[in-house]
């Protein structure tokens, strides 16, 4: 719509050409891996794997979420590669169909993200639990241990370190699993953050100063900002979604 609108008022859309590839293919790379595991770039830049989801429930909404994606990311491909003045007709085309698509897709894309975080939640619990029967088992242990190596210190040194060995071991898995929760929010984060107004789409604004922030309370938050300028105006809209993380972020 923004590549639309410039056009129409005679305006260079380069950047925001430029924009919608960048967007294109960090959704595409991102659904992608979703469904077979791929890297993408993180928020820091770096190369991040994304492994595919698990469960029936988040499976069945990423196939869905392809269905929607590939005949729309067809009709998109041809703005990123045109040249800045784009057909008519293409553009209309494309335009029609990201109207007739987005919400479906915001739609099952919030919802996966929502189970995703239920997996993560749930996965987290049993993880949490798990260490708490592997402490408890190592108290005990060490309990029975104590007692034993008053008439055996040989044989009570070595069930003391096999214990330790578990709780190392539980400790471990618990560290990979945050690493994976991690570079999943790094990702939603990025996409939140390519929402809000680039600097230098801030400075195009004739006649005006403008400056804006945003810094979540956690990876991913509920705050919305934009700049649009339409004709001769410039609008302001700032929004705010109770609460913050995941859910907070999707609505934004």
């Amino acid at each position: 719509l923004q590549i639309k609108t410039q056009q129409a008022q005679g305006e260079n859309s380069t950047v925001s050409q430029a924009e919608l590839a960048l967007t294109y293919d960090l959704f595409d790379r991102t659904l992608e891996g979703f469904a077979r595991g791929k890297n993408v770039t993180g928020g820091d830049g770096q190369s991040v794997f994304l492994p595919p989801v698990q469960g029936e429930m988040a499976r069945s909404l990423v196939d869905r979420a392809i269905v929607i994606w590939q005949p729309y990311a067809q009709q998109l491909y041809p703005l990123l590669t045109a040249t800045p003045t784009l057909g008519s007709t293409q553009l209309n085309t494309a335009v029609t169909h990201a109207l007739d698509r987005n919400l479906q897709l915001l739609e099952v894309m919030n919802q996966l993200t929502s189970e995703l975080q239920h997996q993560a939640d749930r996965e987290a619990t049993l993880l949490q639990l798990c260490q708490t029967i592997g402490m408890l088992l190592a108290l005990t242990n060490f309990g029975v241990l104590l007692s034993h190596s008053l008439r055996k210190l040989k044989a009570g040194d070595t069930e003391l370190v096999r214990a330790h060995a578990q709780i190392q071991a539980l400790n471990q898995q618990l560290a990979a699993e945050n690493l994976r929760l991690g570079a999943e929010l790094d990702v939603t984060r990025r996409l939140q953050q390519m929402l809000l107004p680039r600097e230098d789409e801030l400075l195009q604004v004739v006649g005006l100063d403008i400056a804006g922030f945003m810094e979540p309370a956690t990876e991913v938050g509920g705050d919305y900002y934009d700049v649009l300028t339409c004709g001769e105006s410039v609008k302001i809209g700032i929004g705010d979604v109770v609460g913050h993380g995941l859910e907070s972020g999707v609505l934004t």
